[in-house]
């Protein structure tokens, strides 16, 4: 049996909708859990193949191989790395995170400096309130992951971060990626997996509709986001904007080692 380590996060829900609903029949043991707590488990060998973050992977890439066939990108807006401020703001001078250490947090610095040539403070905080008070205690606030995409559809006064680094760059960004280690010789058969991602895609609005559940997430804002700005099979395109990416990382200090793709 494969063990397999997934996340919570929305943005993969059409490649792995299928094994985890059982409309696709499979062998593996499947977690959810965060990216980080997924990238410990596969290097204590207790996964096998786990989705992570690029962080994860470049602070480990020595270890590791990505499976070639699959990854979490976008291109274009994603509402997955936000920056909320307030009205009339005429510098961003200071930025508050719920998060420091997270890939999404660690992009949000390079995009800043890179595109607009900004280096503010970063302040870890508790966002526990709605975010128009806390917006009224901070100038500039930084989402990431399913709490912006929240905010996103019920604010319009945020920059979606993903989406000019995109754009500026001429690029995708990798979110997740499939990743077992390096001297893990398991026979691996991950048919089931691009099953799951066919099936996910034909029944997009229907597996949309029963996760969102009316929450505070429409399911048509997120159906529309991920039918146009997500996909899942990436080409060599896509490997390359990921391994420019990961050069941005260590070229500004984000990463301590410079990271090699290992695909497979």
């Amino acid at each position: 049996m494969i063990r397999l380590g997934l996340t919570n996060q929305l943005i993969h829900l059409p490649l792995t909708a299928g094994l985890t609903s059982g409309q696709i029949p499979h062998s593996f043991k499947i977690v959810h859990q965060n990216p980080r707590k997924n990238c410990q488990d596969l290097l204590s060998g207790r996964l096998d193949v786990a989705l992570l973050s690029p962080l994860e992977y470049m602070r480990h890439s020595g270890q590791l191989e990505i499976f070639h066939q699959w990854s979490v990108f976008s291109k274009g807006a994603s509402a997955y790395a936000l920056l909320f401020f307030q009205e009339n703001l005429e510098q961003i001078s200071r930025v508050v995170m719920e998060v420091d250490d997270s890939f999404y947090s660690h992009f949000a610095r390079i995009a800043l400096q890179e595109i607009y040539q900004l280096t503010p403070e970063w302040q870890v905080t508790s966002l526990e309130q709605d975010l128009e008070i806390e917006l009224g205690l901070h100038e500039t606030i930084f989402l990431e992951q399913e709490r912006a995409l929240r905010e996103a559809v019920l604010r319009e006064n945020c920059l979606d971060l993903i989406q000019e680094w995109c754009e500026q760059m001429d690029a995708t960004l990798t979110h997740l990626v499939f990743c077992k280690l390096r001297d893990h010789r398991i026979a691996l058969d991950l048919t089931p997996l691009q099953l799951s991602l066919n099936y996910g895609l034909r029944n997009l609005m229907k597996l949309v509709q029963k996760a969102t559940g009316g929450g505070e997430i429409p399911w048509h804002f997120l159906f529309d986001l991920l039918q146009q700005n997500y996909a899942f099979t990436p080409t060599a395109e896509e490997w390359d904007d990921l391994n420019e990416l990961m050069r941005y990382f260590y070229y500004l200090g984000r990463v301590e080692h410079i990271s090699d793709l290992h695909l497979i």
